[in-house]
């Protein structure tokens, strides 16, 4: 289950995750990218899954990529395109005979958006988590099955000390402490590419804990999103 960590203040969001995939809890493969960019009518998002990446010719990004353009209409504003995008997943999951074949957890999927709305000024940090296996804390659900919820939560406009540090996957490696530099780093504003680098370290540490049984990888793929929309989004892929 791939590791996600998602930071955010009022300057930008970071999304960091690895690239393993793990079926049946073995890792198989370092290098699958879970990770993409949203643009909606209001607001933009990065996003991140984990959980079930493929299984036979099906494979979670590609589905991602076909169907998010095909969400939100006639308006295109983010709450429409999540909530189309559950209704499309809930209904994929029942229909589509690959995915009806999987069982048990190994069904559970999780995608979480983090970002900006721009209905007021300034913007608010927003997140949304869309799964059929958590909650929107990442707690493991007791019915993983083929009905997908929408987690949403909204930062407080303005609120200049806001910090959000979110882990979502596999949480048992993560402890309290692990998420206290980063959000000290977040509250005083520094620049994205420390608070990027000290997301890495805290990751790659956590891959060799025994909590982690093996399924946080340390090959990773970030997003780094400003709040200023004229700003591109930036991706990148870290080595170890």
């Amino acid at each position: 289950m791939t590791f996600i960590l998602t930071l955010g203040n009022l300057d930008q969001v970071i999304q960091v995750s690895d690239r393993r995939f793990t079926p049946q809890q073995r890792p198989d493969d370092e290098e699958q990218n879970k990770t993409g960019t949203l643009q909606t009518a209001d607001g933009r998002f990065a996003y991140a899954f984990t959980g079930l990446a493929r299984v036979g010719t099906f494979n979670t990004r590609d589905w991602l990529i076909a169907a998010l353009p095909q969400c939100g209409a006639p308006t295109y504003e983010s709450y429409h395109v999540f909530e189309d995008l559950k209704r499309r997943a809930t209904s994929d999951f029942r229909i589509l005979p690959e995915l009806r074949a999987v069982a048990g957890h190994e069904r559970g999927l999780g995608i979480i958006f983090a970002g900006y709305l721009y209905r007021e000024s300034p913007p608010r940090l927003a997140y949304a988590v869309l799964s059929n296996a958590v909650d929107a804390d990442g707690v493991l659900r007791s019915d993983i099955g083929s009905d997908f919820v929408c987690h949403y939560r909204l930062g407080q406009p303005a609120n200049r000390d806001l910090a959000l540090v979110k882990p979502f996957g596999f949480l048992p490696a993560m402890k309290p402490q692990d998420a206290d530099v980063l959000l000290n780093m977040l509250a005083g504003h520094k620049p994205p590419h420390a608070i990027l680098g000290k997301a890495i370290e805290v990751i790659r540490m956590l891959a060799v804990r025994p909590e982690a049984r093996g399924t946080i990888g340390k090959q990773l793929c970030s997003i780094t999103l400003s709040v200023d929309r004229n700003v591109s989004a930036t991706s990148d892929y870290h080595s170890h």
